[in-house]
This record gives C-alpha cells, structure tokens and sequence, in this order.
C-alpha cells in the first residue's frame, strides 16, 4: 500500500470521527468487527457523552506488530486527543491485506474488548493486557522441592512420577486474593492405557489436583507406565548423579548428550533389566535434566535445562535476546529462561486447539523443553474457584 493512501485513510478514519459520521465510520471497519457493535458501543471513540466532539488528534507512534490477523499485516497507532480540556491517549489497530491493498480498521474499546479480542491474534491480546494491567503481585520459584508442593499424605510414588518446575505465589489478587499454584511435569512414555485414568487425570491431556492451602492433593491411585519399577530407578539415578553433577556443568561440548543418556539407561538395565531401554533412557533423561536443572539454577540462579551447548535452546528460551556473540563469550551454565511463566494472568496461547476448561480462569503456561530436557509439552494451568482445584492442560509440539 502506497504511503498517500494510507495517510489518506487515516485521515478519513478521524474525520468520520470528528464530524460523527457513523455510517462511513463503520465502512472503515474490519468486517468482522461490524456485527459485534452497535452504535452506543463507539462512545469511547466518539465522545457521545462527553459536551464536545472530539476534534483534535495527535498520532505518537505506530508499531508493527509481530503477528498477522488472516492475511492482513496489522499494526497499532498509539494517538492522543483532547476532550472536556484534557488530554486521554488511546490506541487502534490497522489491518493491512497487501494483496488486495485493502485497509481496515479495529478501535481499541474498553468496554467491548472482548468483541475486539475475538478477532485479534493471542500474542497481540496479550501486548493489550500488558498495557492496561494492574501491577500484579508475585513470586516465582522454579523448581520447588517436592515436600514444598504436594501434601504429606501424598502416595510416596508421586515422587517419582510428579516432578514440580515452577511455583505461582499471589498477593492480594483482585480476583483470587493471596493463593499459590505449581506447575507439574508429569513422568509417562506415550502408552496412554485407560487404567492409567482416573477422576484426577481426566485424560492423557488434562489432570487436575485439589489445593490445600498452599499444596496440592492428587487422591487417584497412581498408575503410570512403569511404575514399578520407577522406585529403585529413581534411587540409581539420583546416587549417580551425586557423582556426576558437577562433571555435567563443565562437560556441555554440543553433542555429548546422547553418550550421557546411552550411559545412563545401562546403569538402569544392568539392575533392572525389565525396565525397557526406551523407558530406561527417557526416565534417566528426564530425572536427571530436573536434577541438573535445578542445581544450576541454585548456582547460577537461571532456568536452563540442556546437557549440552545447544544454542538454539538459549535463542528460544530467550526470545532471541541471548547473541550468538554472548553466547561464544559466555559460560553456558550462566544464560537460560528469566522468564519462568509465560502468559502470566494474561491469555492462554495454545499451539493446538482453544481447550479452556468450563468456569476457570487462565493462571499460566509453560514449554517444558525449558526446564526439562527434550519434553515436547506444552502445559496450560487453570483455577477452577467453584471446585478449589487446578487444572493442567497439555499439549504436544
């Protein structure tokens, strides 16, 4: 699109505004948008209530954003204007389909932001809510002892199946008051029997736990692939790496996991022999990655899971802000994840389909390649109030 004709669209935009004209007004919008508005709803944008139109415009910026709406490239113009003798800034969003050089527009409306984020892309719902957020108050502990999350009663095989990655504390929340969740990486090896499923693990995609103060309580039976044997697993594996924990921190040449796991899995087979050499490598693997990760966040204070020096992990976990340079002149043990949830109280992103569960409302979301080594999960943490439970949605990459 010519840079005249979208100033030329710009210009019609605020001057349907300016002189109330509404049906040209509402031309201008995305088509999608129309239906869910009415006239009463444009008073923020037009000033109905107010004693005088609004008039006068002054553009601050315009920022691309970083994600698309169907075709359409859309970026947001932060304005301000004058009403009532002061100054109010605002924002609205421009779409963009260059293939048919096709402008529309979508205001920012506070009272129906609702209609205005069902045609908006998550990421960008998100940058929204970012804006017009109260401070939340918080803490986050990554990697809790075990004993800091679950209740004392808990079956003592949760140990093994259960591992914690990230603890959620609110502070005098406007909704949920002061109130603590975990995020939970659940041990499994994608043999998804029913008799592994209960009243708490709904499904291979969802399980839930009943909050107990600031603990958790899992009261199904716990059946997982292996469970026998995961036990005296676990043991081998936390006694070697004792051993081997600091050798893990100064040998992290690019390539050397896949020795480490071979190694591990025999230390496993040649006392358990029942065990499977799939299952032995990919629980060494991820007992060990929680058990290395979490001694590298005590020194370090960073979240980084990797056994090697894989730079694509730091770019990822990073958003692209750890440089190949810093990387090169950097300690790895020291670059990883600052931050630990993502979404916090904002929108769920979910890679597949919307899968919100009824009546709760959306705490945080992790990938859990980010604290555990080769995990390809997704993990999606609900509240639902009625029921005092939270509920973990998993999704694969």
């Amino acid at each position: 699109m010519s840079k005249d004709k979208f100033q030329q669209s710009l210009q019609l935009y605020f001057d349907c505004i300016s002189e109330r004209d509404y049906e040209r007004y509402f031309e201008l919008l995305l088509p999608e948008f129309q239906d869910k508005i009415q006239i009463s709803d444009l008073d923020y944008v037009f000033g109905i209530k107010s004693s005088e139109k609004r008039t006068h415009f002054d553009l601050i910026n315009v920022v691309e954003e970083e994600d698309y709406y169907k075709d359409y490239k859309i970026f947001r113009l932060n304005y301000q204007f004058d009403i009532d003798n002061s100054i109010q800034e605002t924002f609205l969003f421009i779409l963009i389909e260059n293939a048919y050089d096709n402008i529309h527009f979508l205001p920012y409306l506070p009272e129906k932001k609702e209609a205005v984020f069902q045609v908006l892309p998550i990421s960008i719902v998100n940058s929204i809510l970012k804006l017009k957020e109260i401070d939340n108050q918080f803490e986050l502990i990554p990697y809790p002892n075990f004993e800091d999350v679950f209740v004392k009663e808990t079956d003592p095989k949760a140990k093994f199946v259960f591992l914690p990655l990230v603890t959620i504390k609110l502070f005098n929340h406007k909704e949920l008051g002061s109130k603590t969740f975990h995020i939970v990486s659940i041990w499994d090896t994608g043999d998804y029997e029913k008799d592994y499923l209960g009243d708490f693990r709904i499904d291979v995609n969802e399980i839930q736990f009943n909050i107990v103060g600031d603990l958790l309580e899992y009261k199904d039976e716990i059946l997982f692939p292996k469970i026998d044997y995961l036990e005296k697993a676990y043991q081998i594996i936390e006694s070697d790496f004792e051993l081997e924990k600091d050798n893990y921190l100064s040998d992290i040449e690019y390539g050397s996991k896949a020795k480490k796991i071979e190694r591990g899995a025999k230390l496993i087979l040649d006392k358990i022999p029942d065990f499977g050499t799939f299952e032995a490598g990919h629980y060494f693997e991820r007992i060990t990655s929680s058990l290395l990760s979490k001694y590298r966040f005590k020194k370090y204070g960073i979240v980084n899971s990797m056994f090697d020096n894989n730079t694509y992990y730091l770019h990822k976990v990073s958003a692209g802000e750890i440089k190949e340079q810093t990387i090169l002149n950097s300690d790895y043990n020291t670059l990883g994840k600052k931050n630990y949830i993502d979404n916090l109280l904002l929108r769920p992103k979910f890679i597949q389909n919307n899968e919100t569960p009824e009546d709760s409302i959306f705490i945080g979301q992790v990938d859990e390649w980010d604290y555990l080594s080769s995990s390809s999960t997704n993990t999606y943490l609900f509240f639902d109030a009625k029921k005092n439970k939270q509920i973990q949605i998993f999704q694969w990459d």
